[in-house]
């Protein structure tokens, strides 16, 4: 109900990229293990992450699948100004 969230991204290792959102949302249905493209919501800081690379061992929320060149977006240096909007799309 929130998008679109709009934030500063930041960077954590290879794995994942995120942004600070100011959220407070309880765990849900969370797993520790997230492959390229997901999208998360981390519940010990409030972000919303991108994943880059199979990762596991954090605790998250699954909220979604990042739909644009997952790739290309690697490259996006720390400070961009990041959007994230709801897709209406449906596999």
């Amino acid at each position: 109900r929130k998008l679109p969230i709009s934030g500063m991204l930041h960077t954590r290792g290879a794995h994942m990229k995120y942004i600070e959102t100011g959220l407070d949302v309880g765990a849900e249905k969370q797993r520790a293990f997230f492959v390229k493209g997901d999208v998360t919501y981390m519940t010990s800081n409030g972000s919303i992450c991108i994943i880059l690379q199979n990762i596991s061992g954090i605790m998250m929320n699954p909220i979604g699948k990042f739909l644009g060149d997952i790739d290309s977006f690697t490259t996006a240096p720390p400070g961009t100004i990041l959007t994230i909007n709801r897709s209406n799309e449906v596999d």
